[in-house]
């Protein structure tokens, strides 16, 4: 069964806490159908002394540009995973204009009929539980599989071009219906529901927690978008320009103080399905600031003449 689109949008938020990320992702299609998938992603140290993609602290030495880099391997994989004839085409360390480090990969092909997106082109410089197989077991960087098991960003996402008319084509349905399906889990036994809680002499209370979030996570954004040689001419795109779509951005730091609207975004599967169900997250997810998402299972987009 599918991931939820939006219900992880909270829990993302939880995940970054170790430190502010920046992912994009943008397909550029040429008119003859090649192009390229074009990944950036930078991080920006926390002030609790922590940078995405590793628990451990380290020396200002040890933070030079090349860190979280993927492996050769690790993206051999991914470009695999995208189609047949993906490639490869360029990997480099960069600073974003914030100072933030990172790095950013070119995957290229030569059919976007062929392209299929997947989810690991989020979180590529994060340890997945197969890169942390592999370990000496010192490093105790964190799974990204937990991002992947309760956030879907891209999985899925197909393209079909026909002559000067590009489709883009997602399973919007089946992902925004997904959890309404899932049956509960039957509960367990909690083996700490009658014994004597622990006075600590510490405690951060919500509203702490809240405000330590909110600074953490104020700059933090993901997004995907598609773009096409030359321009676009016309699209049905919920949000576009003059050659690029977006089919989701967000940003954290607003979303965060809007809890309610958020709440309410994540029960809309609960109540409504199919075409009703679109209608009612696009409504919704517009007036959310920081929430620019296309919920079209089948997006136009034709190239300038």
């Amino acid at each position: 069964m599918r991931r939820l689109f939006f219900g992880g949008l909270v829990c993302l938020a939880t995940l970054m806490i170790v430190g502010c990320i920046e992912e994009s992702v943008v397909v550029k299609v040429n008119r003859d159908g090649s192009g390229v998938v074009h990944v950036r992603s930078y991080h920006q140290k926390s002030s609790l002394g922590f940078s995405i993609g590793s628990s451990k602290q380290k020396s200002s030495s040890e933070q030079d540009a090349n860190e979280g880099i993927p492996t050769e391997e690790k993206l051999q994989a991914v470009a695999e995973s995208l189609g047949t004839g993906v490639r490869v085409e360029s990997v480099a360390a960069k600073t974003n204009p914030q100072g933030w480090n990172g790095f950013e990969v070119v995957f290229a092909f030569d059919d976007i009929n062929e392209l299929v997106l997947r989810d690991p082109l989020f979180g590529l410089g994060r340890k997945s539980k197969d890169d942390a197989e592999e370990t000496d077991g010192t490093d105790t960087e964190p799974s990204k599989t937990s991002l992947d098991e309760k956030f879907s960003l891209a999985e899925g996402t197909r393209f079909q071009l026909d002559g000067d008319r590009l489709l883009i084509l997602r399973d919007i349905d089946h992902q925004l219906q997904a959890k309404a399906d899932q049956q509960p889990l039957q509960p367990t036994k909690d083996p700490f529901a009658e014994e004597p809680k622990s006075s600590g002499v510490v405690s951060i209370t919500g509203v702490q927690m809240e405000k330590i979030m909110s600074q953490v996570l104020k700059d933090a954004r993901m997004g995907l978008f598609v773009e096409l040689e030359g321009g676009i001419g016309k699209t049905d795109a919920h949000f576009h320009n003059d050659d690029q779509i977006t089919l989701f951005k967000i940003e954290i730091g607003p979303l965060l103080e809007q809890k309610e609207s958020m709440d309410k975004l994540s029960q809309l599967s609960q109540q409504y399905r199919g075409a009703e169900l679109r209608s009612e997250t696009q409504k919704l997810a517009d007036q959310i600031k920081g929430l620019d998402i296309d919920i079209q299972d089948q997006i136009s987009i034709q190239f300038a003449e």
